[in-house]
Order: C-alpha cells, then structure tokens, then sequence
C-alpha cells in the first residue's frame, strides 16, 4: 500500500488489520478478511493520493469501502486518556496540611482537612490503580 497505511495481522490467520495513520485526526483501524483486504487494496489508491494532497474525505473513504466490500469496515482507533499528574494529587495535601495545622478559625482549619483527606484520597486511587496494572 503506501506510507499512510500499515498492515498488521491479527490473532487469526484469515484477518488483517488495516490501519489510516495519516490524513484523518485519529487513526482508523478496519479488521478484514484476507479477500476483503485483497479487494480494497486495489481501490484504496485514490484515497491515499487524497491524503498525500492533503484532501481525505472520510466519506469518500466510506463510499469507496461500500462499493468494495459491502460495509464500511473503519473505525476511530480508541485512545487511552492521559492519567494526571501526581502533582494534582501531592499539592491538595501539602497545602491542606499547611491550612489544617496553623492557627486560624475553626472553619478553615475544618476546610483544610478536608482538602487534605481529598488529596489522600486521590494519591490512594492512584496507588490501587496502579497495582492493578500489575
């Protein structure tokens, strides 16, 4: 095919998967039958100089898939969101523990723990997600 396609074969034999890695905003994925990935792949050509143009059309994409094979085999690659940083975590602590402990009304001592106890909740999350992964 060209740069803007990869090829990967999947846990089956009879199924490859067919990735657009450039052109559109998120990767496409299609898993296909060898026959269907033979059939495309001889009228995927426009869709790549499109890419290479800088002109995809994701329906276009779809219209030449459906007079190819019958469906639409692509998808949006899901993608995994980013875990915050454990300074998002660290500094509600830190700064309730200083609001907690220093020599002001009750009410703001009060609301200190409570910044602190969400701290230690989120640092705690943090931790079980993590040695779940594991």
């Amino acid at each position: 095919m060209g740069t803007v396609w990869t090829i990967a074969s999947t846990d089956t034999e009879d199924r490859v998967e067919l990735r657009l890695v450039e052109g559109p905003p998120r990767t496409l994925v299609a898993s296909l039958t060898r026959e269907e990935h033979e059939r495309l792949r001889l009228v995927l050509r426009p869709v790549e100089d499109a890419v290479l143009r800088n002109e995809f059309s994701r329906p276009q994409l779809a219209s030449i898939c459906q007079d190819a094979i019958g469906r639409d085999p692509f998808k949006q690659e899901r993608t995994v969101p980013e875990e915050p940083s454990l300074w998002s975590d660290v500094v509600p602590v830190a700064g309730g523990t200083i609001a907690a402990t220093g020599h002001h009304a009750w009410w703001w001592r009060l609301a200190g723990g409570a910044v602190v106890a969400y701290g230690l909740y989120g640092l705690a999350r943090r931790a079980w997600r993590r040695l779940r992964k594991r």
